[in-house]
């Protein structure tokens, strides 16, 4: 089922049960809706970045904005001819405050009110992943928090309101601090100390705005927080994250100096694509058997992983070369396997082949969401034999697995279980 069919599913089960609707509110707000819309022109013929929503006149006489799980149940309630704009939830009630937001299907509707929408954009679930982290150290006080909070912090890319000195510099683009470049960061009065000023920076631009509310187009700079660190650490201020929210966060020279020093950070590099680029997903022109086959014998060792799928990633570029991707899906932290499973793959990749790993977790857009309902795992994790009588029946998913999903021992006996069940 796709994830949008998945919203609907989850509308209608929230409707008739009270205690579904936490779940309900949890994939809302991680899901992609439709509206009727269109971006706005600026004069020079190229979208502004804002966009026109069309509103409907309720019985009561009051407007509200209609939005739908799926393009063909925005067509087939409205009728409409004007394309279906696609967006993110979160995006949608940001852009709308103010405004009766209605989510629309055959079988069920939900109304959001304006005190609804900003309950929902002020709730645990619509932050982002810092800070969610943030909330958790500050909510639990505990030392497995705090570690976790500042794994995420390490890992992370921050906003900091700021212009770059550079000619040449972009606005509002992730940057990696190069000799040449230098910026300047806008300091703001120290909220308990007086003549005295701190430094702010922001887990995403919805924190950074909920501080500016009246200045939307302030100028801002994106950096890796361990970069944004390094360049801010000689300015002698103390950094705040998430000023203006609660919970926000003061960082001392002591604590600085130890994510600096000791905080391990992903071995790897973040790979992202220019807005607008197309991307391509499919089977790679040639199956990589050897990297297959390398996995199928690494994965059975470390029992976090559910299941891995594998896929390529084309960019519409001519000197674009094809990215092989490779999908986790399991618990917990993977940084650990990525690393061991890079340095496994090194072996097998042929010269010039570029592997990308990524986490699949359910009910997330993108890669996940194509890797769970387009294709099949080349490998999932054997359950433990129950007892006689005990066996569930299997999901009509689990069912439908090919037969190497169920072999997941090691080495040489585990290869020609493999073979012998029609996996290589």
């Amino acid at each position: 089922m796709s994830e949008t069919h998945r919203l609907e599913e989850a509308l209608k089960k929230a409707v008739a049960e009270p205690e579904a609707r936490a779940d309900f509110y949890n994939l809302l707000l991680k899901s992609v809706v439709y509206v009727v819309g269109r971006p706005e022109i600026a004069e020079d013929g190229k979208p502004n970045g804002h966009v026109k929503l069309k509103q409907w006149h309720q019985p009561d006489g009051t407007l509200a904005l209609p939005f739908f799980a799926t393009a063909e149940s925005l067509r087939q309630t409205l009728g409409e001819e004007d394309p279906a704009l696609e967006m993110p939830t979160l995006d949608l009630f940001r852009l709308s405050r103010g405004v009766t937001l209605v989510l629309t299907s055959k079988e069920a509707s939900k109304a959001f009110k304006p005190d609804e929408v900003e309950a929902l954009l002020s709730s645990v679930m619509a932050l982002d992943p810092l800070a969610r982290a943030l909330v958790r150290a500050v909510e639990e006080n505990s030392e497995a928090a705090r570690r976790d909070f500042y794994q995420v912090l390490v890992n992370s890319q921050i906003f900091v309101v700021g212009q770059p000195q550079n000619e040449d510099a972009q606005f509002g683009e992730f940057r990696d601090m190069t000799e040449n470049e230098r910026f300047a960061f806008s300091a703001c009065p120290h909220p308990f100390i007086k003549d005295q000023k701190v430094l702010p920076f922001f887990s995403s631009l919805d924190q950074m705005r909920r501080m500016l509310p009246g200045d939307r187009d302030s100028q801002y700079l994106g950096f890796q927080a361990m970069t944004f660190f390094t360049m801010a650490r000689p300015l002698g201020l103390p950094l705040v994250l998430n000023l203006g929210s609660e919970p926000h966060k003061f960082f001392t020279d002591q604590e600085l100096d130890f994510l600096m020093q000791s905080v391990r950070q992903e071995p790897f590099e973040t790979r992202r694509f220019k807005p607008g680029t197309k991307i391509f997903l499919g089977p790679p022109e040639k199956y990589p058997q050897e990297i297959v086959n390398a996995l199928l014998d690494f994965l059975p060792k470390h029992p976090a992983v559910k299941a891995a799928y594998l896929s390529a990633l084309r960019e519409e570029s001519e000197d674009a070369s094809p990215v092989l991707v490779i999908g986790f899906e399991g618990e917990g932290d993977l940084v650990d396997l990525f690393r061991e499973a890079g340095e496994l793959i090194s072996q097998y990749a042929e010269e010039g082949q570029t592997v990308d790993f990524a986490k699949i977790q359910e009910g997330e857009q993108g890669l996940s969401q194509y890797f769970l309902d387009k294709t099949s795992p080349f490998y999932r994790r054997a359950l433990k034999k129950a007892k006689a009588g005990s066996q569930p029946a299997p999901s009509p998913a689990e069912a439908a697995q090919p037969p190497r999903a169920q072999y997941d021992d090691p080495g040489f006996f585990g290869r020609l279980k493999r073979i012998l069940g029609g996996s290589k």
